[in-house]
This record gives structure tokens, sequence and C-alpha cells, in this order.
């Protein structure tokens, strides 16, 4: 009996191990993943551009005016964290949106401003969005079934690059201490940011 228990426990232990879900990359040098698709429009879009890049290459959009780099995903990502990305141009104009393309939805814009104020030409910013603390406001993404990804550009277009487009399963934010207070002689108050 105790065997056939053990059997059940580590079976079920493996089957929880294969259903904890991966980061899923996007872009990453040259190319977008396998099954996503490019619906951009508007924009001259380069996946290979090398003139600033981390790594091989980084994907260039010059956009028009309301324009957008938009990449569809084969599956909602409903069940990820969060979206992270590197950015980098003269802290161009635009805002980040997500579709859920079969019920015809899309979340609220984010503009780039709202999750950095330092992007520069010199080098890429990497912005981590949480999908449970969504600038400038800290709403929540919400329900739906969200697979497709914009960086529309604002009524002057915008010129950046984008670079390490990554789906993140989770976000651990590093506990801190922030100060200790005496309220008693044997007891004090702790104050700390994080998990």
């Amino acid at each position: 009996m105790a065997i056939l228990l053990k059997r059940r426990f580590i079976g079920l232990l493996l089957a929880l191990l294969v259903k904890v879900q991966a980061d899923e990359f996007i872009y990453t040098d040259n190319a977008l993943a396998s099954d996503w698709q490019d619906w951009s429009w508007g924009s001259t879009i380069s996946y290979t551009a090398t003139d600033i890049a981390e790594g091989t290459s980084s994907i260039s959009v010059n956009s028009t005016a309301y324009s957008a780099l938009s990449l569809k995903a084969p599956a909602s990502f409903a069940t990820m964290a969060g979206f992270k990305f590197d950015v980098s141009g003269a802290q161009p104009d635009v805002s980040l949106y997500f579709q859920d393309t079969a019920a015809n939805v899309q979340s609220p814009s984010i503009p780039l401003s709202a999750m950095s104020s330092s992007v520069t030409t010199a080098g890429f910013t990497s912005i981590l969005l949480n999908f449970q603390n969504i600038p400038p406001n800290g709403a929540v993404l919400g329900n739906g079934s969200w697979d497709r990804i914009n960086f529309q550009a604002g009524g002057n277009g915008a010129v950046y690059h984008v670079d390490n487009l990554e789906l993140v399963s989770e976000i651990v934010v590093t506990p801190e201490f922030l100060s200790a207070e005496p309220l008693t002689s044997n007891l004090i108050a702790l104050t700390t940011q994080g998990a």
C-alpha cells in the first residue's frame, strides 16, 4: 500500500511539474518565434536591424501616424504574468496595448512614457510590464483571451527599436528591508517591500 501511494505521489508531482508554464520568447535575434505573426500596419519594419542590438539584431520600427508594430500570438497568453522587452529611441511617442482578436476587445493603451521616462537612442531600456499592476494607475490587465501585442505610434509617428520581447510566467519582487521601529521592549515593527 505504501509503495502504491508513493508511486501515485511521484506521478502527481511529475504531472504538476509538466504543467509549470515557461516564459515565452516572442523575438530574439533575427526572427519572430514559431507561429507568431506580424499583423503590423503603416510601418516599415526590419527584424534584422544591426545598428543597435542586444545580441545579433533587433527590430527596427518606423511607424507613420497611428500605425503600429503588431504581433499576433498563436494562442492566448492570458495566463502569463507580464511582458518584458527592451526599447531604444528618442523617447518615442508609442503606446502599448493588448487585444483579444476573437472577442474584438482591446486593453487600455499604456503610453511608453508611463513605463519609462528614460528611453534614449544611446542604448536599450529594459521594461517589465506586470499584468497585475499596469501603469500609470496600477490597474489589472483583466480577463480576456489576449493574443495580440501592439506598439502604436502617436500622431507624429515614431522611430524606435525593440529587442528581447518575452512573455513572462512569473514576476518576483525581491524583498527589500525598509525600516525597523521599536514598539515595546520585546516587539518591533518591520517595514518591507516585495515578496
